[in-house]
């Protein structure tokens, strides 16, 4: 992925350099391609632990945090999971 990105910015400063006034499109999407997403060991080391209660239990959080910061409407309701969505295992 790093790879990609380092490409990516290559191209912009590439284009900016040639025809700077020349508007351009540049469609970058990494997360397009198919999972697993590694990250750098630098980058998982950051976050290890943040995660552990599992997406369910992160989920409530959020949406608990988003209300008593006024983001979202205090007599909101976290939509019910579809039966078919898989579990998080913890």
């Amino acid at each position: 992925m790093a790879d990609m990105t380092d490409r990516a910015i290559d191209w912009v400063r590439q284009q900016r350099l040639l025809a700077s006034s020349k508007p351009f499109f540049m469609y970058f999407a990494p997360g397009a391609t198919h999972a697993p997403h590694p990250v750098p060991k630098e980058w998982a080391d950051k976050c290890k632990g943040k995660f552990d209660q599992g997406w369910d239990k992160l989920r409530e959080e959020t949406f608990a945090r988003q209300k008593r910061l006024g983001v979202i409407p205090e007599e909101s309701e976290l939509t019910k999971r579809h039966p078919g969505t898989a579990r998080s295992p913890r």
